[in-house]
């Protein structure tokens, strides 16, 4: 049985790539290592520490501690949430969601691996995809401009 690490090592598909270059997704990827809170839709916790997101925002906690919606707790090794059924995720104080951000999609644009960026390059983009990415550039360049006071 392949480790837990190995098992996050699997290759996205071009749907998961989307979603994760054009989505908050990549901020959730970024908490890979942190311990926080996932709340869910059913008003149940779960508090642990990340260790997978893929490109559907489904999660993997270990170390998780499951708290139902009476306040009941149960501890688990690994806990998987289904994107779907997330309703929040606490983002640790120590993060920066901007820096975060920016350093997921530097890794989605190179392919996650050196050499790649010039295939990626010559590959023709769609209409839909140029937009995403705009989006994206304008969605960073507005967290950077300071807070009006």
């Amino acid at each position: 049985m392949a480790s837990m690490e190995e098992a996050t090592n699997v290759r996205m598909s071009a749907r998961e790539k989307f979603y994760s270059c054009n989505t908050l997704v990549c901020l959730l990827q970024g908490l890979k290592g942190y311990r926080t809170t996932v709340e869910l839709r059913n008003e149940a916790e779960v508090f642990g520490t990340i260790a997978s997101v893929d490109g559907f925002m489904n999660v993997t906690v270990e170390g998780a501690t499951f708290t139902d919606p009476s306040g009941q707790r149960a501890r688990f090794d690994a806990f998987f949430v289904h994107g779907r059924q997330i309703r929040y995720v606490q983002i640790p104080d120590e993060v920066s969601p901007l820096s975060v951000i920016q350093q997921q999609l530097s890794v989605h644009q190179s392919g996650g691996r050196g050499g790649r960026r010039e295939e990626a390059d010559q590959v023709r983009r769609s209409r839909k995809t140029k937009k995403a990415e705009a989006y994206t550039r304008e969605t960073v360049q507005a967290m950077n401009r300071p807070a009006p006071s």
